[in-house]
């Protein structure tokens, strides 16, 4: 089976590729730059270069695999500045969906199978389920909760709608492991250059989910084999409080940990940190577990940064 991948060369994507690889897929990925090429030549893919933006390279793309796995996200300058445009990077990835899903399903398709066989795995977060209001106030996202925020709809519906088999991974807000540049990494740096390990006032008791790296791509795998339409989610913590991570931040850092005034969140955390902060967003695995057989492995988020120095490299 022929597999294309964007974000292949990615944190979590080049953890895919050798899994695929081990298991009998050939690999195509999107590769951005000639620095891409040797990363997914080294776990066992085969770049080809193109760009996420590029419509008609992608559907033509899809058209000579048997399943698409869709990660790519630009999350350059992410929790650097507050210039960071998230719902442009978003309405990229939605139209990538699009020209994905037309490739994958065309009739110029060079796949063997059949249409109803073939595999459109997108990705989505356990977050915007907060935002849509099915987590919070003591309840927790579940895999049946089905919803949609405008800015990034998962497309579930579509890719049905064109034949193929809707498979979407809500993954956790914090994917963390060493190499994270994400939530956990930026929370690190804002610590550091405030001097105290921060919470805001208003989620103390708000609850983030979480999974390791290696785990999430394990179940991009399982997915995949099981071959089944409906949503998983990469969940292995199912709610961690704000203000545990904040206190494990401090303290391997030697600094205070302290309640921000909600007032103060922005100046602090920044605005879209300080608005992700603000979300309870517990999410249960139960489903996705009993489906796949995925069985999270690796050590968990506050004991990683209790025992290694991995947000320190």
């Amino acid at each position: 089976m022929k597999v294309f991948i964007t974000g292949g060369s990615g944190w979590i994507g080049s953890r895919i590729i050798p899994l695929l690889v081990d298991n009998k897929y050939e690999v195509l990925a999107l590769s951005r730059s000639a620095k891409s090429d040797p990363i997914i030549q080294e776990k066992g893919g085969k770049p080809i270069r193109g760009d996420i933006e590029d419509v008609e390279f992608l559907e033509n793309l899809s058209s000579q695999v048997d399943h698409v796995i869709h990660l790519a996200f630009n999350h350059d300058g992410f929790g650097k500045s507050d210039e960071y445009d998230f719902a442009k990077q978003s309405k990229i990835s939605c139209d990538a969906v699009l020209a994905l899903s037309k490739g994958l399903s065309s009739k110029k398709s060079e796949s063997k199978l059949d249409l109803k066989q073939r595999i459109l795995i997108n990705t989505s977060g356990t977050l915007a389920g907060s935002m849509s209001g099915f987590a919070g106030s003591g309840k927790f996202l579940n895999e049946n909760d089905i919803f949609d925020i405008p800015m990034r709809p998962d497309h579930y519906k579509l890719i049905e709608e064109k034949g193929l088999i809707p498979i979407i991974i809500r993954l956790s807000p914090v994917v963390y492991g060493k190499g994270d540049k994400g939530f956990i990494k930026n929370l690190f740096n804002i610590s550091k250059q405030k001097g105290i390990s921060g919470y805001p006032e208003n989620s103390k008791n708000n609850r983030w989910t979480t999974v390791h790296v290696n785990d999430a791509a394990e179940l991009y795998l399982k997915a995949l084999q099981l071959g089944k339409k409906g949503y998983y989610h990469g969940v292995s913590n199912t709610g961690l409080k704000i203000k545990d991570i904040a206190k494990t931040i401090g303290d391997k850092l030697n600094l205070p940990t302290e309640e921000i005034e909600n007032e103060k969140g922005v100046e602090h955390f920044g605005h879209f940190m300080n608005m992700v902060l603000g979300l309870d967003a517990p999410a249960s695995n139960d489903q996705t577990k009993i489906l796949t057989g995925w069985e999270p492995k690796e050590i968990g988020l506050l004991e990683l940064l209790k025992t290694t120095d991995d947000y320190f490299v």
